[in-house]
């Protein structure tokens, strides 16, 4: 048992892990043993100065603190990215990765502090999480987001750049390296290139992965488990996307002059209940065409059901939070519109709740689990626990009678863990 993981029988950490929340970054009492959270969202804990790099980033206020982490363990980083991307090709028996294998090898690193953290075998204590692996998740986080953009692009036929050089001015052009209001990625075009290379076998590393086989000597389980947390990130973000999709439905029928105070709801919220915005709306608008739609669906998560027909659901919901027809406040073509808006998004709600509810079982088998834990509901973004609040969230309408609130229900699922 290596030192790292010898520490783990003093953490009173709870075992078992939704898996979910910590997807959306709620990760923030996890650090690593250089004394940096492991996910970077605390202003207090960093020191930041003006981004230098010229582009949409120059002026805009980085995480200096993560930056001179990342630079410490750089040669360890690469490494790392390397030999993941290594023995991700094994397994797909080619020799070089393409634009999937990317973001699949991205996912790795994402995903290896989760598990090393809360693996049933040996689990790293908290505080005792390698710099350089925590390094290697921040890095691909950005690189992951980038490339699931590039696949939707593809899965519709539309051309993707495939050079590492070029991933970058993808992020650079799409905003995808903004972070919040006034944030920006810290990495330098030089080191998201050469990480791009690395994890694309493109460039040979100055140092091998002695330290990351040591310490995830158990690589299939690893594997199965990051396939299941790639697969549920895609998962999230169609919703996401559906979100978006129904939301610019909504707004464009609701006539501004009698919904004014509605409209600025959802403009305000729309941030909050996709999360990633700015992505979200990326992808919604690869899918806004109907065959569009279900390329993307089909290529992020194959055989994905979403022909159950909600609308009628969709509709009574409607009324029942307005407190009478909305037909006779917008009109029945606006109506229509927002009917189909919401029902897509039903029907993509529930299908999504099914597949990941079974990811995350599968996922957390080679998690601490505990036996006596509850069922929980997973709050993910807009995977909400009643249909009555897709409502208010897609339309900011209020309801008119709470107690009406349960009469239409659709069945929403618990994750076990």
């Amino acid at each position: 048992m290596s030192d790292v993981t010898a520490a783990a029988g003093s953490d009173h950490r709870a075992p078992g892990l939704d898996l979910v929340r910590l997807m959306l970054g709620e990760a923030q009492e996890y650090w690593d043993v250089d004394g940096r959270p492991l996910i970077e969202d605390r202003i207090e804990l960093f020191e930041r100065k003006r981004c230098p790099y010229p582009g949409i980033r120059l002026g805009r206020m980085m995480n200096l603190s993560a930056l001179k982490q990342m630079g410490s363990h750089w040669d360890d980083v690469l490494g790392g990215m390397a030999f993941l991307a290594t023995e991700h090709m094994k397994r797909m028996k080619r020799a070089q990765p393409e634009l999937l294998d990317w973001y699949q090898i991205a996912s790795m690193a994402v995903a290896l502090p989760i598990y090393l953290l809360f693996r049933a075998r040996d689990p790293v204590a908290n505080h005792h999480l390698p710099g350089f692996v925590a390094s290697m998740m921040k890095a691909a986080f950005d690189i992951g987001t980038t490339t699931k953009l590039l696949l939707a692009r593809s899965f519709v036929g539309q051309p993707v750049p495939t050079a590492p050089e070029e991933i970058a001015n993808v992020a650079e052009q799409e905003k995808l390296f903004l972070k919040g209001a006034d944030g920006v990625c810290a990495g330098s075009p030089k080191h998201i290139e050469s990480f791009v290379r690395a994890l694309s076998l493109r460039a040979p590393v100055s140092k091998d992965a002695a330290a990351l086989r040591e310490l995830v000597p158990e690589m299939g389980t690893f594997l199965e488990y990051s396939d299941g947390f790639a697969s549920m990130d895609c998962l999230i973000l169609l919703l996401r996307a559906e979100a978006t999709t129904a939301t610019r439905v909504i707004l464009k029928a609701l006539p501004g002059e009698r919904f004014s105070d509605e409209r600025s709801l959802i403009e305000s919220g729309l941030q909050a209940i996709t999360s990633t915005t700015t992505m979200s709306g990326l992808v919604a608008d690869v899918m806004e065409k109907p065959e569009h739609r279900e390329l993307v669906l089909a290529g992020f998560a194959p055989g994905l059901l979403v022909t159950v027909d909600e609308s009628a659901v969709a509709r009574g919901l409607l009324e029942l939070a307005t407190g009478s027809p909305l037909s006779k406040q917008v009109g029945a073509a606006q109506l229509d519109a927002i009917v189909r808006a919401v029902a897509a998004y039903l029907c993509l709600e529930r299908a999504i709740l099914g597949r990941l509810e079974a990811q995350q079982l599968a996922a957390n088998q080679a998690l601490v689990r505990s036996a006596g834990r509850k069922p929980e509901t997973s709050d993910v973004g807009m995977l909400l626990r009643t249909p009555t609040s897709v409502i208010s969230m897609l339309t900011g309408i209020r309801f008119a009678n709470r107690s009406n609130d349960t009469k239409i229900s659709l069945k929403t699922k618990s994750f076990q863990f």
